[in-house]
């Protein structure tokens, strides 16, 4: 059951990876323009914004946590120690996370120590091919999927 106060779109990110946040963004733009999802990155921070409050509130509004999840993501001392723990909190509250491997290795022996906080969680795409391994056409038709896939929830 869904929790009516969480309503929002969350993306979490390392802001290494804004190439990315930008290629989620523009699929979403649609989306947001016609009010089907209401959307949040930590770019609508503006000045003068606590942004540690700004992230945390938009946690507690979030109905689908985006975790746009690479190497960079998994060294972020915040993203691993404020943000993933508080998204996972939020699980039992209605919260649905949808993390998505961007590059990397994400299996095997070589899996990075950080990932097991998301061990199981079944993630948006085949953690075998993360979205940079894809061919430009196939990468467009998954984003899009992905977007389809967080309007469900």
């Amino acid at each position: 059951m869904h929790n009516p106060y969480r309503t929002h779109v969350f993306v979490s990110y390392s802001h290494l990876d804004k190439d990315w946040l930008n290629r989620f963004r523009e699929i979403f733009a649609a989306d947001i323009r016609n009010d089907r999802i209401s959307y949040w990155d930590d770019s609508e921070i503006k000045p003068g914004d606590t942004w540690f409050e700004g992230i945390g509130k938009a946690i507690d509004h979030t109905r689908v946590a985006i975790l746009l999840v690479s190497p960079n993501f998994l060294t972020s001392q915040f993203i691993m120690e404020e943000e993933v723990p508080r998204i996972l909190q939020a699980v039992d509250d209605g919260l649905t996370i949808i993390w998505i491997p961007l590059f990397g290795t994400f299996y095997g022996p070589d899996t990075p120590s950080g990932l097991k906080m998301l061990n199981d969680i079944q993630a948006g795409v085949p953690i075998t091919t993360p979205l940079a391994s894809l061919p430009a056409e196939s990468l467009q038709a998954t984003l899009l999927d992905l977007c389809h896939k967080v309007e469900i929830y």
